[in-house]
């Protein structure tokens, strides 16, 4: 990928050719080919960095659920 890299998802991720970034914090190599959503998907499931808050707040509550007796 040419060019300036301006996504904020570039502050987890290093670049290894114009195909493949490995990520900072588990080393796994993964493709942006075509666009940084592949990053961000992992980052989101590996991570839960970028999660959407209400999907949080779901597991949150599934949690809680799961853990309290009454």
């Amino acid at each position: 990928m040419s060019g300036q890299k301006t996504s904020s998802i570039w502050q987890n991720f290093t670049v290894v050719d114009s195909n493949f970034a490995t990520c900072d914090i588990c080393k796994r190599k993964l493709s942006y080919k075509t666009s940084v959503t592949n990053l961000k998907k992992h980052l989101t499931k590996a991570h839960l960095i970028y999660s959407n808050v209400s999907q949080v707040k779901k597991k949150i509550i599934k949690i809680y659920k799961n853990h309290t007796h009454f």
